[in-house]
Parts: C-alpha cells; structure tokens; sequence
C-alpha cells in the first residue's frame, strides 16, 4: 500500500465519506493525516524490534577521555530509529549511554543493532502497514468527527492489528529462514 491508501484506510475506519486523492490536497482530511501519519509510523515501527527493520553496523569508535577514565564514542546511525543494543567483538551486549547523536561505551570494538526508520510503506510487512493505517485512524478521529464516533472500537482494532503484526515478526523469526535474509540478520 501507498502513504495515500494508508490515509484512506484510516478514514474509512472511523467511517468517513470523505476520502484524500493527493498527499497535498487541501482538505481537513488530508491535513488531518498529514499531521499524524509521522506520529503513527513512528510510533508502530518503535514499538517492537521487527525483522525487516533491524540492521546491524559495526561501529567506529572514537577515544573519549574523561576525570572517569577513557571510552569510546560511535555515531548512532542518521537513519536509525532505535537502538536494540551495543554488543561487543564475543556477541556479548554492552552497556551504552547515549548523548548528542553519539553512543558511549568502555569496549574498543562495538556492533550496534538498531531498527532503521523506514519512511515507504511498500518497504514493511502487509500487516504493519495494517497497524500503522488503524492507529492512524485512532490519532484522527476525534479530530474529524468531533469526537462522535466509537474510538474505543478503533483502538481495540487498532491493538489486535499492532498484535497480529508482532505475532507474524515471531514466528518469522522462530520459524526459520534463509542465509542473506533479514532473518539471519536479525538472528545476530
């Protein structure tokens, strides 16, 4: 699906008549979802560590010294979402703090696996795309019908949505795959 029929998705969820022909159409609708789409993508990709969204880098540490002693500084990657973890040369995860766009750690080498924000649709699973267009719909429609729809409904479906996304990601993961796939990416 397309930003577009994610919006559209999201209307007729509340029940809306109305629909959005173009992202900059000049409509309370369009305006509505504009103002919202970010929040919802974002909100859906943060909340669990999917497969598809998860990358890893080794990272390029920088020497830091201070009255505490020396660590190392990495980037945190310009296109990462979060970051699941920092894990060191063994595989063993390590701690970090994180300030100005950098990571800290004690370890000399560090891998960092982090989930990338991921800004097309067509580049997530069908069912995420799912959940992202039904919290849509929940971030809207007290602002498009004045409040006068079942938006307890919409955020029950909205959770059962997010709930059969995670669930497949799982059993993604449980089930197997395939050198040179998001699977064996994830899986490290």
């Amino acid at each position: 699906m397309t930003k577009l029929d994610l919006w559209n998705f999201a209307l007729a969820q509340i029940p809306h008549d109305k629909r959005v022909l173009a992202e900059d159409e000049n409509s309370i609708e369009a305006e509505r979802c504009r103002m919202f789409w970010d929040v919802s993508r974002v909100k859906v990709l943060s909340i669990h560590n999917w497969t598809f969204a998860t990358r890893r880098v080794d990272c390029v540490a920088g020497l830091h010294v201070t009255a505490l002693g020396r660590s190392f500084t990495y980037p945190r990657p310009g296109d990462a979402l979060k970051v699941i973890g920092i894990f060191d040369a063994r595989g063993r995860q390590i701690d970090a703090s994180g300030y100005n766009g950098m990571l800290e750690a004690s370890e000399s080498f560090a891998r960092m696996k982090y989930l990338v924000d991921i800004q097309e649709p067509s580049d997530m699973p069908i069912l995420v795309q799912i959940a992202i267009g039904w919290d849509l719909a929940v971030q809207i429609a007290p602002l498009i019908t004045g409040g006068g729809v079942r938006i307890r409904q919409i955020a029950q479906q909205a959770q059962n949505a997010l709930a059969d996304a995670k669930l497949t990601d799982t059993e993604s993961v449980q089930g197997g795959g395939q050198p040179d796939t998001h699977y064996a990416d994830a899986r490290n």
